[in-house]
């Protein structure tokens, strides 16, 4: 058997069989792999990176670094002309990249801010259009401006930055403004309003928006309201003699000994005492004010009237102040308590000054006891400079006399006085006002919901303003009608101007509402017989 035989029987078919195999695939040769197609079944092995050494750094020596700074010649010298220049140019290039809100917004010229200011009216620019027209001087006011001011369709115009603006007469700014705030598509605020006619309009300040829309009837009547402060009435002193007292308990919660601390102050120059006592026993309580009369009569004023609460702890004052009392006073009283039975609130501020004085050597756990310090923090407050007291110390107000007093009363009383509602503009008589239509309850407890209108359409007149009596830079106000009001509850009408007229032309009526009603749903339930 020859190789062949072998082959054969191993393929499992005979000659003729592998011959017609051949002859098959000699007709029908394979495809042949596109270039594309062709893949490398061996890559070639990448190299090894080498590693770089790096270079060692050579750090200098402190003592090097020294010498480098110190060693220079008088060339490398810097002037101290060039050191200002460059101070200047580093100020200068932080203010470039400083932008506020402001600038960005509006970016008005120095030019255009000084013609709003000036806010020419009708007849100025009337008579600088005329000039320009006829080619006469112009008025004062247009000098500053000579180079931006021209004639443009007979109108005064403002130009600057390739951008030509028209003046606006008293009529044409109303009318912008209203165009404005009756649009719902334009903003309905000064400040935004403002912002939008500097790029309309040459001489349309902020000023003038104000005052125009709080002419109109619409804005007066949607204003909002003003609430004031709790206090009403403050008392006046004109000198010392009123002595205020009261008594507070320091907390053992707090770590504190049980004890009473009696405070006694002189209501004008608050010069004061602090006696801590074990138990609030008559006689204790007796010691320690009359030892602080003592000592505050030791100045030569003498003790009028002691005011306090009603506490049982203070029963022991009406014996104190007795010996003071003089031929002018009468049998009248010589305690004073307040009419309610509530607080005293000058001495409760002492109170309140010496607690939180105590607190800081509580929380540092230095002392655990008020008697160890309280004699100590009133000497410091009766040495404290009081700003508004010309800077003196209580004992320093104390050793004034006569003039001296009345000359700190004169120049300092305004800095504790609470004028009236901050914000609002002064009413005088003649003034013409709408009224708050809220109770007090309503305005004290905020029971009026929404933005309705809350101003009354009728307009008033102030009649007459009468000064509170223990605060006289309050004011009530009489309208004719049966009760006075406070300066909150009343709108003043700048000029008694109020324009009722309203533009309907700026809304548009095209109602989008989702789920709302659509015209095209009625001719699909439309009824078919």
């Amino acid at each position: 058997m020859n190789e062949d035989s072998l082959f054969y029987r191993a393929l499992g078919f005979g000659k003729d069989k592998w011959n017609d195999l051949v002859q098959t695939i000699a007709d029908d040769p394979a495809p042949q792999p596109k270039p594309w197609q062709r893949k490398s079944w061996f890559q070639p092995k990448p190299k090894a990176l080498k590693k770089k050494k790096p270079k060692p750094v050579l750090r200098r020596s402190r003592i090097e670094v020294d010498e480098s700074e110190v060693d220079f010649t008088h060339e490398d010298m810097e002037s101290a002309q060039a050191r200002v220049q460059r101070i200047e140019d580093t100020i200068e290039d932080a203010d470039e990249k400083r932008q506020t809100v402001s600038e960005t917004v509006e970016r008005l010229s120095k030019k255009r801010r000084h013609l709003l200011f000036m806010n020419p009216g009708d007849l100025p620019i009337q008579t600088a259009s005329l000039a320009i027209r006829q080619g006469s001087p112009l008025p004062a006011w247009a000098t500053p401006f000579r180079y931006q001011l021209g004639i443009k369709g007979g109108r005064l115009t403002w130009f600057e930055n390739n951008e030509t603006l028209p003046f606006a007469l008293k009529d044409e700014k109303r009318a912008a403004v209203k165009k404005l705030y009756f649009d719902p598509r334009q903003p309905a605020t000064i400040r935004p309003i403002a912002s939008v006619l500097y790029k309309k309009w040459a001489n349309i300040n902020r000023k003038n928006v104000r005052h125009i829309l709080q002419s109109l009837e619409t804005y007066q009547l949607n204003r909002g309201r003003r609430r004031p402060g709790d206090i009403k009435n403050r008392m006046f002193l004109k000198g010392p003699g009123m002595i205020a007292m009261d008594m507070f308990f320091p907390s053992p919660n707090l770590g504190w000994e049980k004890t009473n601390v009696l405070c006694c102050m002189d209501t004008w120059s608050r010069y004061c005492g602090v006696y801590v006592m074990d138990t609030k026993q008559y006689a204790n309580v007796l010691e320690g004010m009359r030892d602080f009369l003592r000592k505050f009569a030791a100045f030569g004023h003498m003790p009028r009237r002691i005011l306090s609460d009603k506490g049982s702890d203070m029963a022991a004052a009406a014996e104190a102040i007795e010996q003071y009392r003089q031929v002018r006073d009468g049998d009248r009283t010589m305690v004073l308590h307040t009419a309610t039975g509530t607080p005293v609130l000058i001495i409760e501020a002492l109170n309140a000054q010496v607690q939180r004085r105590m607190q800081v050597f509580r929380t540092s756990e230095l002392i655990d006891s008020a008697g160890q310090i309280a004699h100590e923090i009133a000497d410091q407050i009766n040495n404290q400079p009081r700003r508004d007291r010309g800077g003196l110390t209580p004992i320093q107000l104390l050793q004034l006399d006569g003039a001296g007093r009345a000359a700190v009363n004169e120049l300092y009383r305004d800095r504790t006085v609470s004028h009236e509602v901050p914000g609002l503009q002064p009413l005088h008589v003649n003034d013409t006002v709408r009224l708050l239509k809220m109770t007090r309850k309503e305005q004290e407890t905020n029971a009026v919901k929404g933005f309705a209108p809350k101003w009354s359409k009728r307009l008033y007149t102030v009649l007459r303003k009468t000064k509170l009596r223990k605060n006289e830079y309050v004011y009530r106000y009489d309208i004719g009608l049966p009760d006075t009001y406070y300066r909150h509850e009343l709108q003043k009408i700048r000029g008694g101007r109020v324009d009722t007229t309203v533009p309907n032309q700026y809304v548009r009526y095209k109602e989008v509402v989702i789920g709302g009603y659509k015209p095209d749903d009625d001719e699909e339930d439309a009824w078919e017989p």
